[in-house]
């Protein structure tokens, strides 16, 4: 039975939502698992093989060219360096109208611009390796509650210690940017798949014990306060995660689930009790997700999320990659053996070892030999050539990351291809377009309700010259 999003979720709603979620996403995530194993070196290129041949011993090398990551990170240097440009057209003709929509324009710039340096990792890098690598990608808006809440003096607090907090905290409130953007992992955040701005998403997540206790226990006094407020408790429920009467290491890892819709926002430990649930003072679901923009569900097939990410563009060089990474072992491992090949002497083994220790050979030339090793045959480098051709045939030309293609002398050709390159990522550059636009919606909407819930000194956000409000 679908959920409507204006219900507050209790532990039933929230725990029956997030299973049916993770069923949803199961099968999904298990291929996203596969190809960040081969993103990441750590797949076996031998796993087939050892399951054909299970009594052979297992210590083939496990090397990996490196051409998964070069595919990866070239497409998204190449075509996928987005940044996003923002548009606000004028509600009307007039001069003053104009001056709005630039100002939102440029706000909107230097507030995404600052959000980007002050996340760890650049946000559109790492949404266009997720669109290139899982065919699938996240991103949320979040407001920072540090740079939100003037400080109070704490009970027992040194004065001089306070000054210097609340001081801080004025410098940085001149020019300030409490947005922050957040590229969930695959799995983090669960939404519907087929919208493109849920009205639902369950962020899973993880917290040191001690975080999430004084996490709680602001949570509980401002749910407390509120009820407070309306005499009633309708508003919410809050309770504390204390770690002494739990006895838990305050240092301990614990896994969270959080209920986020415009109108709710609640948390509860994993297949434990709801620790809080609270109107949602934001008014936003704060995540939207997108696909590469080409997957298709197949003739005779029910929908199925992993069918949409086995489409993606390195999904379906899995098999090649593969073949390739072997290739490229057992070339290695003939070299080796030739460069190091063994001699063999026709007298006493333990003199011909002597003298090899030594700097020189005495007797006769005709007395030592060297070990026969097996060489590369011809038909190996044609093969490995034919596997990189394969890989480049269902990705996209090796010309993206800068190299030459032989096959190609002209310029018209070298423009056709990187014409054609352009095109294999148009859709994703379309959609993490929209994203963005989604994203820059919602700050819009963050920046109108600080107002309303902090007062006029909350109405602005301020970075540089340019400020949005």
């Amino acid at each position: 039975m679908p959920i409507d999003p204006m219900t507050k979720p209790d532990e039933r709603i929230f725990e029956e939502y997030t299973e049916h979620m993770h069923d949803v996403w199961r099968d999904a995530l298990e291929e996203m698992k596969l190809l960040s194993s081969h993103y990441g070196h750590t797949s076996d290129i031998w796993e087939d093989f050892y399951k054909r041949n299970p009594t052979v011993a297992r210590n083939r090398p496990n090397y990996h060219s490196g051409l998964e990551v070069a595919l990866v990170d070239n497409a998204v240097d190449s075509h996928l360096a987005f940044e996003p440009r923002f548009i606000r057209p004028p509600v009307g003709n007039s001069q003053e109208s104009r001056d709005k929509a630039n100002r939102v324009e440029k706000g909107l710039q230097s507030v995404f611009q600052d959000a980007f340096i002050n996340a760890p990792n650049f946000s559109t890098k790492e949404n266009g390796k997720q669109l290139v690598l899982h065919n699938y990608t996240q991103l949320g808006v979040m407001l920072d509650h540090a740079s939100l809440v003037k400080p109070e003096q704490k009970r027992g607090e040194d004065k001089e210690d306070f000054q210097l907090r609340e001081w801080e905290w004025l410098s940085r409130h001149n020019t300030w940017n409490p947005v922050r953007l957040i590229v969930p992992a695959p799995g983090e955040v669960l939404m519907s798949p087929l919208e493109k701005s849920p009205p639902i998403a369950i962020w899973c997540r993880t917290m040191k014990a001690y975080d999430l206790e004084a996490h709680s226990t602001v949570k509980m006094g401002q749910i407390e306060q509120r009820n407070k407020v309306s005499k009633s408790n309708r508003t919410g429920y809050g309770s504390q995660y204390d770690t002494k009467t739990r006895k838990v290491d305050p240092y301990e890892d614990i896994e969270v689930e959080e209920w986020w819709s415009a109108r709710w926002h609640g948390m509860k430990i994993k297949h434990g009790e709801l620790l809080y649930v609270e109107p949602n003072t934001w008014g936003i679901q704060p995540f939207a997700h997108c696909f590469g923009g080409s997957a298709i569900t197949l003739a005779g097939e029910e929908f199925n999320v992993a069918q949409w990410i086995r489409q993606g563009i390195m999904y379906r060089a899995l098999p090649t990659l593969t073949m390739h990474n072997q290739a490229t072992v057992g070339h290695h491992a003939v070299l080796m053996r030739s460069s190091w090949a063994r001699y063999g002497y026709r007298h006493d083994a333990a003199e011909g070892a002597e003298q090899l220790a030594g700097q020189i050979l005495q007797g006769e030339e005709s007395d030592w030999w060297l070990e026969r090793v097996p060489q590369l045959p011809g038909q190996s480098f044609q093969h490995k050539s034919e596997l990189e051709r394969s890989i480049e045939r269902v990705t996209y030309s090796r010309m993206v990351a800068g190299h030459g293609v032989p096959e190609v002398d002209t310029a018209t050709g070298i423009i056709i291809l990187s014409e054609n390159s352009h095109r294999t990522f148009k859709a994703a550059i379309a959609e993490m377009e929209h994203l963005y636009s989604i994203a820059a919606s919602n700050v819009l909407k963050l920046v109108y309700k600080m107002n309303m819930e902090y007062g006029e000194n909350y109405a602005s956000i301020g970075i540089g010259e340019h400020t949005l409000r």
